[in-house]
């Protein structure tokens, strides 16, 4: 049977389990093809409010579901539907910003300083160049100076994809290529951060740089983006998104990845949520395991471990010396001292 003909009958039938179809239509258990393929079919996407069209991905099976969030936002923006929270057993999510530090001002105050840093550029006789990711953040970027009056330069990156926003209802009657020549006095230009260093930008001899970015939360971001102006706009939850999502899928568990992965799971399980990053490559290759069985006994397995080498060393009168660890915690070190 094809994908196709499994789709029709999951379409036609209401059928919303792999055991329900393997009931009416299969045989045994089904095999390891059959099996991702209806699964990728069963589930259901949901809005993600990241970009245009990106969608979490909701998983459910007898009486089980998962939520994977993919990158996402929470944030109301001009070209995305805002992140859905439906209720999951598991949340799989993105953590990109999983630290407190990281809380971006209202998109409404956002696109205030974008506006207020170009006609600023403007009337020191400058050309505003703004940093800003091809898809998704360029064009919210050319529809906001849009309706502000500022015309658009966009990068070849960000302006193959207009046609993309445009079908889906969005209009830039201010933007055109970069293709058709540089920024004149009085236009934008917006490009992708990799051109921060590159002759498009170069060429431009009177320039404010603006980069937009949620790591434009990072003073450092001045230095690597050579950037006048840092405007955290990110597409992106940001910290307090991430609890909120959270509390509102309402999970028996989570499992972090991305980002501050490792940092926001210790964050959530000090509020009483189980949650854990989910294993690297690495660590998946040695055998390690996203289970909290396995976490936990891992967890008990070296500190017993590292209880058995401190008895030995203090028995052998050997050095002992401590040094706090990146975790915060206490560490070994034979040779020298973490700073």
């Amino acid at each position: 049977m094809s994908r196709a003909e499994l789709f029709e009958i999951v379409a036609s039938t209401g059928i919303r389990t792999f055991s329900e179809l393997i009931a009416q239509y299969g045989t045994g258990r089904g095999c390891d093809i059959c099996k991702p393929v209806v699964a990728s079919i069963l589930a259901s996407l949901d809005p993600a409010g990241h970009v245009l069209g990106s969608a979490q991905i909701f998983f459910e099976r007898e009486g089980r579901s998962l939520l994977y969030t993919g990158d996402f936002k929470r944030r109301t923006s001009r070209t995305s539907v805002p992140a859905a929270f439906p209720r999951a057993e598991i949340l799989a999510t993105e953590t990109t910003f999983g630290l407190p530090v990281f809380r971006f001002p209202k998109p409404e105050v956002l696109e205030d300083r974008l506006v207020a840093a170009c006609r600023r550029a403007f009337e020191e006789g400058k050309t505003p160049i703004l940093l800003a990711y091809a898809f998704g953040k360029a064009q919210e970027v050319a529809l906001a100076l849009t309706a502000a009056g500022i015309p658009t330069v966009l990068h070849g990156a960000a302006w193959k994809l207009v046609p993309e926003y445009e079908a889906a209802g969005h209009a830039f009657p201010m933007s055109r290529a970069y293709e058709t020549g540089p920024a004149q006095p009085g236009e934008a230009l917006v490009v992708p951060p990799y051109c921060a260093r590159t002759p498009v930008v170069r060429n431009v001899k009177r320039r404010r740089i603006v980069y937009l970015s949620g790591w434009a939360t990072r003073e450092a971001s001045r230095a690597d983006f050579d950037a006048d102006v840092l405007i955290p706009w990110s597409d992106h939850a940001d910290f307090p998104e991430l609890l909120q999502h959270v509390s509102d899928v309402a999970p028996l568990r989570v499992v972090t990845l991305h980002g501050y992965s490792r940092d926001f799971a210790r964050i959530l399980t000090t509020r009483g949520v189980a949650a854990e990053p989910l294993p690297s490559a690495r660590e998946r290759k040695r055998g390690g395991t996203s289970s909290f069985t396995g976490t936990a006994s891992r967890l008990r397995s070296n500190a017993a471990r590292s209880a058995s080498r401190s008895r030995t060393r203090a028995t052998a009168g050997g050095p002992t010396t401590t040094s706090p660890s990146r975790s915060g915690g206490r560490r070994r070190s034979r040779s020298r001292t973490w700073s």
